[in-house]
């Protein structure tokens, strides 16, 4: 329970940056030219989205799936959590 705990701060601490990122980003009008302040905004907006999202699935799930089913069960081949979760 600790992991999931530790798992859902770790998202919610990556997902303030994200939004800060995209606020940042969000004030960008010129699409067609970009400063290089900009391009390290988006690049950093990228960076984030993509933590965020490893944080999301490869941990916090993995920390629920780990409660749920136990830990000789795997995420991918357990047919119960893709049937669940409608993954098919």
């Amino acid at each position: 329970m600790n992991i999931l705990k530790a798992n859902i701060l770790a998202l919610e601490n990556s997902m303030n940056w994200l939004k800060r990122s995209l606020d940042i980003c969000s004030k960008t009008t010129d699409s067609n030219d970009f400063s290089p302040e900009e391009m390290d905004a988006f690049e950093g907006l990228t960076s984030r989205f993509a933590r965020t999202a490893d944080i999301l699935f490869n941990k916090l799930y993995r920390s629920i799936h780990y409660i749920k089913e136990g830990e000789t069960s795997s995420l991918i081949s357990s047919k119960r959590c893709w049937r669940n979760h409608h993954f098919y």
